[in-house]
């Protein structure tokens, strides 16, 4: 499991990179891409937004959206294909946890973040116990 913020327009291919090197199967977004003090978070994904639609994120990843599911008013789950274009027979499924509710001024206030962060959580032990199952 890794934990870092989201990446920088520059860094973006790094992070991909990141996720694969490490065979990452889940990533947790905890921010809106606008907050209320403007852009907080660039959206590394490209924006893809129809299933089977991809996007060269850079000169050695391909990333493609395979599924997409609106878990609440706060959270979807987006699951997306990582191809290394180097090696093109291997794909790395990411599942992609976005609470675009939390916002660094209000998530304590809010009590109904108690259950997003419940099925945060229980996203992490399902990805936990599948890599311990390895």
């Amino acid at each position: 499991m890794i934990a870092c913020s989201a990446p920088i327009a520059k860094t973006i291919p790094k992070f991909w990179q990141m996720i694969w090197e490490n065979q990452t199967s889940l990533v947790v977004m905890l921010c809106p891409e606008q907050g209320p003090k403007g852009e907080e978070c660039l959206n590394y994904w490209n924006n893809l937004t129809k299933i089977g639609e991809n996007s060269l994120i850079s000169e050695d990843f391909m990333v493609t959206l395979i599924d997409y599911e609106q878990i609440n008013a706060r959270i979807c789950k987006r699951k997306f294909s990582l191809k290394n274009l180097s090696c093109p027979d291997q794909l790395l499924e990411v599942e992609h946890v976005h609470d675009f509710g939390w916002e660094d001024d209000t998530a304590i206030q809010d009590e109904a973040h108690f259950g997003d962060v419940d099925y945060i959580i229980g996203q992490m032990f399902i990805h936990r116990d599948i890599l311990t199952k390895k």
